[in-house]
């Protein structure tokens, strides 16, 4: 019997991204749409997918009665899987603060550089050194090599890309345990790294270099498992780039990309699907 998979409207641009898709479907997935902003996430959701939102989610206020980001903090907290692309570009398209609060709760922080004048850059990774184009934008990645992210992996090896790639930080409230994990200040939280920059890369944000990866690597993609109140993990998949589940990358018989979400949706899931 099929699982199933709930697509979040506002990453319309996944149903047009028949790679991602096939994907989940051949793990074994149903794929159904859903509008946060109308319907609750039904208790047969086995995963939720977010892909390259235009528009924030919504949150109880004086002017609205829909809270999105409630919905979505009840379904992690019952042990639910959510995987979340964002990408340098996303953030052009206007604020994801309500979002990113909720990342922030499960230890997640896109990154950004505020200018004098207020306005935020996101990071936007750069590496002419290891990169599959010549502009260095489209940067290959290397395994973390501890804590729940590496082990989650597995035996993965091949090289990942990850184009238009923005970089992914340690939220407020969260302390590395020297294990390669970072943890809540309740103890009920972890995220880690899954996959990270190579220490030649550099972000760029408002047109200069604000961060290098020789300092520490950027985190590409990361992992968070929370402990719900019935006992259930609830995960969140963060992806530091749309371009990393499309055709391209995808397709590519050199890089992992396509191993990579399919151990990860695995490995969440705890279910058998094919590896490639």
């Amino acid at each position: 019997m099929k699982q199933t998979v709930m697509l979040s409207v506002r990453g319309r641009q996944a149903y047009q991204d028949q790679e991602l898709i096939s994907l989940i479907s051949d793990a074994g997935y149903d794929i159904v749409p859903l509008d946060l902003s109308k319907d609750e996430i039904p208790e047969d959701c086995d995963m939720l997918v977010t892909f390259d939102p235009k528009k924030d989610m919504a949150v109880r206020d004086e002017t609205s009665e829909i809270d999105e980001i409630k919905r979505l903090e009840e379904y992690v907290s019952r042990g639910g899987k959510y995987m979340v692309f964002l990408s340098a570009d996303t953030f052009a398209s206007g604020g994801f603060e309500n979002l990113e609060g909720f990342l922030a709760t499960m230890g997640v922080k896109y990154m950004h550089e505020k200018q004098k004048d207020g306005v935020e850059g996101c990071y936007l990774i750069r590496d002419t050194a290891n990169s599959l184009t010549v502009d260095g934008y489209t940067v290959l990645s290397e395994n973390a090599k501890n804590g729940k992210g590496a082990k989650a992996l597995g035996e993965i090896s091949t090289p990942n890309a990850f184009g238009n790639s923005t970089a992914i930080g340690i939220a407020d409230g969260f302390a590395k345990d020297g294990n390669g994990n970072a943890v809540s200040e309740d103890g009920k939280t972890t995220v880690s790294p899954v996959l990270l920059s190579h220490t030649s890369a550099i972000a760029w944000a408002n047109g200069r270099a604000v961060a290098r990866a020789i300092d520490e690597p950027f985190m590409l993609m990361t992992l968070s498992e929370r402990e719900g109140e019935s006992g259930e993990k609830g995960y969140l998949l963060a992806c530091a780039s749309v371009e990393f589940a499309q055709e391209g990358a995808m397709q590519s018989s050199v890089l992992g990309n396509s191993r990579t979400l399919t151990q990860m949706i695995r490995y969440m899931g705890k279910e058998n699907a094919p590896a490639s």
